[in-house]
């Protein structure tokens, strides 16, 4: 029998910069992780803000959200008593919520986009789910008892990621393993996944468990910049040019920088994570002024003075990368949005001050969700990173409004937040105390915008 930590590859160099907490050696981490840097994506939130979308000023696009089409949908080995019903999650459609008959049952999909597919018994009990991916084939699909594990992990905090086919091979990995098999064989036995259920929970639970961090590449600290000039700051690269600073993110984080002589109040910029559109930019010196602050989560330098400010700055870097990694993407899968995994990147950087003030406001108003963010500047469980990803994404969806923050988020139902339940009970059953960083880069660094090359 396979033991899962042994075929985990937890080998990475020790590239800490100056300043980052002195970090114990890992156990080994699965191959989750080493396959596909698979993981977590530990702090997510899909922002939203309490207030109503009236009172938003962030841009949404303004576009119909989806054609349909159709599927059939049968049942095997799950139980499928009469009354039973199907439903697309999230889609507020009639023809995609169907009861089931002797052959399932033909309702429709959003055309073109992944959806999550799912089977309530007469009490409306959650009794099956299944992810139909896009692709050509789709006029027949199944729910069991697999197609069912397969969808709680495809959604599981450390799994999901905002770049979907990047979350099907987490998954598959994650598959071939027996504690896999042994998460099938629980749900055939007993699928009822809106009630307390032991025997799923913990299958789950000894999965989750073990899923490592995901660790991000080294920053190399301006190693392959020509420019004499240039400087590594909190895990980017800054050039100094003529007109401003030509700055490089290093990490898959977002970077905020403030400037302001008074506590660093001015939200002036916004960097993207490493490989991404807007992961290198060039920002104008009138865009941000003088001595600025870059943050971004991770742990926090000694700041003085500053400390306090700093640390809350981190706390709204954390909530945007939470935003990106796994709120938006649950509730783009999950939930029908249609469209966030596409548009995130463009949507949070067109709308910085709108997104950032937002789930600033989060914070400062529900100590959940503060906490939640937190998690980035420390060593942590999976158990604390499972729990911190789901408190705010159940914050982010269950507030007032989210389709200023969460581009083409449906108007429908919320169904789907009762996988969340699940998650929190599978969680409280998560007991290994291993613990690891998400980032190990210094989460602030100072820029100067007052000097030219």
């Amino acid at each position: 029998m396979t033991n899962l930590d042994v075929i985990i590859d937890n080998t990475h160099s020790d590239t800490r910069e100056p300043g980052a907490p002195n970090l114990s050696k890992r156990p080994g981490l699965w191959r989750v992780v080493s396959v596909l840097a698979v993981t977590a994506a530990l702090f997510v939130t899909t922002l939203s803000v309490l207030q109503s979308r009236a009172d938003s000023n962030v841009a949404v696009p303004a576009r119909d959200l989806v054609a349909l089409e159709s599927t059939t949908v049968t049942i095997v080995d799950l139980a499928s008593p009469g009354g039973s019903s199907l439903a697309v999650l999230g889609l507020a459609k009639p023809a995609s919520r169907q009861q089931v008959g002797v052959d399932g049952a033909q309702i429709d999909l959003p055309s073109g986009l992944a959806a999550l597919v799912a089977l309530n018994d007469p009490n409306g009990n959650l009794m099956g789910l299944v992810v139909v991916p896009t692709g050509e084939d789709r006029d027949a699909v199944q729910i069991s008892a697999r197609s069912t594990a397969q969808a709680l992990l495809l959604l599981a905090p450390g799994v999901l990621r905002p770049n979907l086919d990047e979350s099907y091979v987490n998954t598959g990995v994650i598959e071939s393993d027996p504690a896999f098999d042994k998460l099938v064989e629980a749900i055939r036995s007993d699928s009822n996944l809106s009630d307390d259920n032991e025997l799923v929970e913990q299958a789950y639970a000894e999965i989750a468990d073990r899923l490592p961090a995901r660790q991000p590449a080294a920053a190399q600290g301006c190693d392959s910049v020509i420019a004499r000039n240039a400087y590594p700051s909190a895990g980017t690269c800054v050039q100094p040019k003529s007109t401003g600073l030509l700055i490089a993110n290093e990490q898959d984080r977002w970077v905020l920088i403030y400037s302001g002589t008074e506590g660093f109040t001015e939200l002036c910029a916004v960097i993207s994570p490493t490989n991404t559109a807007g992961g290198e930019v060039l920002i104008p010196s009138e865009q941000c002024s003088g001595d600025s602050i870059m943050v971004a989560p991770g742990p926090v330098p000694n700041q003085g003075d500053d400390q306090a400010i700093v640390e809350t700055r981190v706390q709204s870097a954390a909530a945007v990368t939470m935003l990106y990694e796994y709120a938006g993407p649950f509730a783009d899968l999950a939930g029908a949005s249609a469209g966030f995994a596409d548009e995130s990147i463009a949507h949070i950087r067109r709308n910085a001050a709108d997104v950032v003030a937002s789930l600033a406001f989060l914070i400062e108003s529900d100590e959940a969700f503060a906490a939640s963010m937190d998690v980035a500047r420390m060593s942590s469980t999976a158990s604390d990173r499972h729990t911190a990803a789901l408190t705010a994404t159940r914050r982010i969806i269950e507030a007032a409004d989210t389709t200023g923050l969460i581009p083409q988020r449906s108007a429908g139902d919320d169904a789907h937040t009762a996988i969340l339940d699940f998650y929190v009970r599978a969680g409280e059953r998560m007991v290994t105390p291993r613990t690891d960083w998400r980032w190990e880069v210094d989460a602030a660094g100072m820029v100067d915008f007052g000097a030219d090359s």
